[in-house]
């Protein structure tokens, strides 16, 4: 499934009436649509070659068989970043909720409304949330994302308006991409990756 993931993550905006994404927003799609295609996945808890290499790109001696959903969206923060050789933003930590609270201190804008490029948190009923990354937007409202360590692997989901818009639900949107619009404002051109 991630090979097909990672092919509609790559064209999803040419199969969907997306939002104009940033270069920013563009290079976390496409960063996160490489993992996808190499079917980043577990083969023990927390673990495989692909994760411990995610792990390893986001430093700071990570225990190996940690959760690493907030890693995988650092590490996508990170790498887009380096292309633009801008600096990072969003806060380096390894819990969801701590990545949510860090950032309103950074300050960075966080709010109800999704935008290709930004960070996604989610309240869980277990851990402390869910990182992901959000790379389109539909004109519907629907929003897709790329996120690490969901059912144990690195995935492709859509979310309906109904599922992140009730206040209930406990999602928040990081908006690092803010820090990035004067870099080229808007491009679909694939060499910038």
């Amino acid at each position: 499934m991630s090979r097909i993931e990672g092919n509609i993550a790559l064209n999803i905006c040419s199969r969907f009436d997306c939002e104009p994404e940033s270069l920013y927003a563009y290079l976390v799609r496409n960063i996160g649509a490489q993992y996808l295609l190499r079917e980043c996945r577990e083969t023990q808890s927390n673990r495989s070659v692909c994760i411990d290499e995610i792990k390893e790109e986001y430093g700071d001696k990570v225990p190996l068989n940690e959760p690493w959903c907030a890693q995988f969206g650092f590490v996508l923060h990170q790498a887009a970043v380096r292309h633009l050789h801008s600096r990072v933003v969003l806060p380096r930590t390894k819990g969801a909720l701590d990545m949510l609270n860090r950032s309103k201190r950074v300050p960075i804008r966080v709010d109800q409304f999704p935008e290709a490029g930004a960070i996604a948190y989610r309240k869980t009923k277990v851990g402390t949330g869910h990182i992901m990354a959000v790379i389109a937007v539909q004109s519907n409202g629907r929003i897709w994302t790329i996120e690490g360590n969901t059912n144990n692997r690195v995935g492709l989901r859509y979310y309906d308006t109904s599922t992140y818009a009730n206040g209930r639900n406990g999602w928040a949107f990081i908006h690092v991409q803010d820090y990035y619009r004067n870099f080229s404002n808007y491009t679909t051109r694939l060499e910038w990756y």
